[in-house]
This record gives structure tokens, sequence and C-alpha cells, in this order.
């Protein structure tokens, strides 16, 4: 006997925000597990479809043609902000945003808060994105498209990336 996983019904799709960049985002993963996608799939929930890619689906041709505000995901963990070190050590494309996700619904340890202030100069500018309970219940971050607490989540992490005074007091 085979079981198969039903997929929650489709949700309300929120109107696109007209904060986002004209060419969207181009999400990139420090390390595997840094909640790229869920980033990907929140910003693309409040921003409207064919406004973000995750960097492993880019294309030069792409970059070239619609220019788009560069993220790069780490998880709010010192393993998460040492990869994302070693990640912008290499870095060629212009600077990213650094996008760190909660692992837990607690503030950052102080490494965290260190290595984040560290690496402040060498990126666009800071974002977090809270802990979000119900992704761990999930088997793809596109289904908490819809949800209030996904939604909230969104537009606070839109509100970071588009206001450098809101990016300031992202850490804790």
């Amino acid at each position: 006997m085979s079981a198969t996983l039903a997929s929650p019904p489709p949700r309300r799709r929120p109107a696109p925000d007209s904060a986002a960049p004209t060419g969207g985002y181009l999400v990139f993963a420090a390390h595997g597990g840094a909640g790229a996608s869920t980033v990907a799939a929140l910003l693309t929930a409040a921003t409207g479809p064919g406004l973000v890619l995750e960097g492993a689906a880019a294309r030069p041709a792409q970059l070239a043609a619609a220019p788009r505000e560069l993220l790069l995901v780490a998880r709010a963990t010192a393993y998460g902000l040492a990869r994302a070190a070693a990640a912008l050590s290499g870095w060629s494309l212009p600077a990213p945003y650094l996008v760190l996700v909660a692992d837990a619904p607690l503030g950052d340890p102080p490494a965290v808060r260190f290595r984040a202030a560290a690496l402040r100069a060498r990126t666009a500018g800071l974002a977090r994105l809270d802990y979000l309970p119900a992704a761990r219940g999930v088997d793809d971050p596109r289904q908490l498209a819809g949800t209030a607490a996904a939604e909230r989540a969104a537009r606070r992490l839109l509100a970071q990336l588009t206001s450098p005074a809101a990016s300031q007091g992202a850490f804790r």
C-alpha cells in the first residue's frame, strides 16, 4: 500500500507589493538548509509570480535582462554566519542583502550578532526572517502562502529589504 501526501487547497494570493524592485529578487543560499526556499516562497507570495528566482535556477542572461535585488540567505546560527562570510569572500556580483532566517523563537546568540555586524559593510543591508512555527509542518514552503503568519513575515521582510532604516533594527 502506498500513501501519497495531499497538498492543502490553494490559498488566496495577496496583491503584489509595489515596494518590490522592478526586476524582483534573486535568492542565493549560503549553505544547505539556510531557508532560501522559504524566503523565495514568501517573497513570491507577497510580490507575485515571476519576481523571485532562486540562485540555482538563475541564468546570467536573466540577471542582465532584469536586474534583481540579490539576497544571500543564511540560518541565524554561528554556522550560518560562517558560511555567509565564506560566500561573501568570493562574491563577484553586486553586494547582496544578507537575510538571516531565525531557527528558534529566541534572540540571536552573541556569535550571530557579532558576525552579522562584522558582515554588514560587505552587504547591501541586513534583514531577518523571524521564526515561523508553521514552516516545520509543511512539505514545501510554498504551502505557507496565504497564511496570516507567513503574510506578516513577508511584509516585515519586504519592509527591511526596501527601507534601510527598517533593516537597522533587524537583529536582537
